[in-house]
């Protein structure tokens, strides 16, 4: 009983892990191809909850993600 319960579990383990091998080609703002789809890493956002208000830091990289969808997204509306 004891090593059917050791190959069920040890054949669960292999197969989580299988499935999590998902390689993704993540894009940068500093790309210059875009397609429907794609996945954009930014920078994060600061912000603090009790005031909420965003940190000095998190306005940049609010500043960063506007200027790419106003280069990108409103010369091409069709894209969203």
């Amino acid at each position: 009983m004891k090593k059917l319960f050791f190959i069920v579990c040890f054949s669960s383990f292999y197969l989580a892990l299988s499935s999590q091998t998902v390689t993704r080609n993540f894009k940068k703002f500093n790309d210059t191809t875009f397609k429907v789809g794609d996945i954009i890493l930014s920078p994060p956002i600061l912000f603090e909850l009790g005031k909420c208000e965003l940190k000095s830091e998190g306005k940049d990289t609010i500043k960063y993600i506007s200027d790419f969808l106003i280069k990108h997204i409103i010369p091409n509306p069709n894209i969203i």
